[in-house]
């Protein structure tokens, strides 16, 4: 994540560590708070030194860099002047100022602003000259560390029973305590830079020529500490690995056991307002509307992003008709929603009286209420991850679990017949059913003809042409496959 340290000429070796971490910018170029600014070109019209050039008074907190290792902070921002905007742009403008010692640095300053995107996901293996972070979509110091500087400026007030007990001052205590630890990582580092391979104290140098680089730089660490974005600690941890190599302790357990950070109130994937809409999802909204309507929108529990639609379907026995079984089986869709979109849903038979809320399946095993028969009706609905519910989404099929009735006459009832070849008189009903729609034959009630369309009469063979009484036996089947009981008749075959 972050790029070797040089071994040239001690100043720059703290930006080289900073300059060197891997980040992306915006596509619209943020422009410092203040102004002049050295210009990135490698031209200084004058040295950096002045306290007003490259600074946003007050919005940072100050201490010395001299004598000691751990000089305590002499100045914390007041209520209303954090800004880590400010911090960005004046750590790019110290590291324009120290391209008179190196032009290895100045080319980094652009980069290192407001706009600068560095805590996304490690790339475990990136090619040479490429970054080992990639971006997570949201500017730092405008956006995700302003909804930090919105906290410790006391703009909104966070809700114990919405953060877990956590308030404003709560988040200021953790800033401060990570502020003085990167401090004291960032004042040690620059005590011991190796020159020819010896430590060397240059924390006069960097006084002379960018003084406001280590407070600026322990700013952002600080503020990305108290974050305390997963990706970010993992980042952070590299350059602790970094500065390892020039004598600075790595903490067991790396950042994360030695600052205190709120992922699940400033994170991304927090909540700060507990309107149950992540900071980035809100983020997501309302960015195109500026920094201060998303990070009031990330505030304000009153304030979310609308609803996504829920789209959804329910079909019932692959669309079938009717069905002569109250257990059916239904194929089910769904799309949309807010936040992770849909989690649940659950059915009613009468749209009044519902069932418990299930996790959603795309087909599922369902039971009709019966009896009676008739036309069954089954919705569903659907519930996202923000709690929106969808409309009921349905469908219906045909209940129909009653045998058709019937009768056959051979020769309309006639007793006997000189000829094999009669005429069948049939008649069939399925009262409410779904209809008859087959018939069947069979000489000897075992072996069975083909199904056929009703119709009557019909035209018939008796099987044998011996003299005697011989039966012929009628099935009627409906829609839905009911079968009805053997109807039967029989006639006499007079031979002359």
């Amino acid at each position: 994540m972050f790029g070797r340290i040089a071994t040239g000429i001690g100043v720059p070796v703290l930006a080289c560590i900073i300059c060197g971490t891997a980040f992306a910018v915006a596509d619209v170029p943020h422009s410092p708070l203040t102004s002049p600014c050295p210009n990135g070109t490698g031209v200084l019209t004058t040295p950096y030194g002045a306290p007003a050039t490259c600074k946003e008074a007050g919005s940072m907190p100050v201490f010395a860099l001299l004598p000691h290792l751990d000089n305590p902070v002499t100045s914390w921002p007041a209520d209303g002047n954090w800004d880590f905007c400010a911090a960005f742009d004046t750590a790019s403008c110290s590291l324009n100022g120290l391209w008179s010692l190196s032009e290895h640095y100045a080319p980094y300053a652009p980069f290192f602003q407001c706009t600068t995107d560095m805590n996304g996901p490690i790339n475990p293996s990136p090619l040479p000259g490429e970054l080992s972070v990639t971006p997570n979509g949201i500017p730092d110091g405008e956006f995700e560390l302003g909804l930090l500087a919105a906290v410790l400026n006391n703009t909104y007030a966070l809700d114990p029973a919405k953060t877990g007990g956590v308030t404003n001052a709560d988040v200021l205590a953790a800033y401060k305590a990570n502020f003085n630890f990167f401090k004291v990582l960032l004042t040690t580092a620059l005590s011991q830079v190796p020159v020819l391979g010896i430590p060397t104290d240059q924390r006069v140098s960097v006084i002379l020529l960018a003084p406001y680089l280590p407070t600026s730089m322990a700013t952002v660490l600080a503020g990305y500490a108290t974050e305390g974005n997963a990706n970010t600690l993992a980042g952070l941890n590299k350059l602790l690995e970094q500065l390892a190599d020039i004598g600075v302790a790595i903490p067991e357990g790396g950042v994360a056991s030695v600052t205190t950070g709120f992922p699940s109130i400033l994170g991304p994937g927090g909540d700060a307002d507990g309107d149950h809409y992540t900071n980035l999802e809100e983020y997501n909204y309302f960015n195109a509307q500026g920094a201060a309507v998303t990070i009031a929108a990330e505030l304000n529990p009153a304030v979310f992003p609308p609803a996504i639609p829920i789209t959804g379907s329910i079909v019932i026995n692959d669309n079938l008709s009717g069905t002569n079984n109250p257990q059916v089986t239904l194929k089910i869709t769904w799309g949309g929603g807010s936040g992770t979109g849909v989690t649940r849903m659950r059915f009613s038979d009468d749209g009044a009286h519902w069932g418990a809320w299930e996790t959603p399946v795309a087909t599922r095993a369902y039971t009709l209420p019966s009896p009676p028969d008739g036309y069954k009706t089954v919705r569903v609905q659907f519930l996202d991850q923000k709690g929106y519910r969808s409309a009921a989404f349905r469908d219906y099929v045909r209940l129909d679990t009653a045998v058709p009735t019937g009768s056959i006459l051979i020769n309309n009832g006639a007793s006997t017949t000189t000829s094999r070849n009669v005429s069948l008189k049939l008649k069939w009903s399925d009262g409410t059913g779904s209809g008859v729609t087959r018939m069947r034959f069979s000489d000897d009630g075992a072996h069975w003809s083909a199904w056929e369309p009703p119709v009557s009469p019909k035209a018939y063979t008796l099987p044998l042409a011996t003299p005697g009484h011989q039966t012929v036996r009628a099935q009627f089947r409906d829609a839905v496959g009911n079968v009805s009981v053997v109807y039967n008749d029989y006639i006499n075959l007079v031979v002359k």
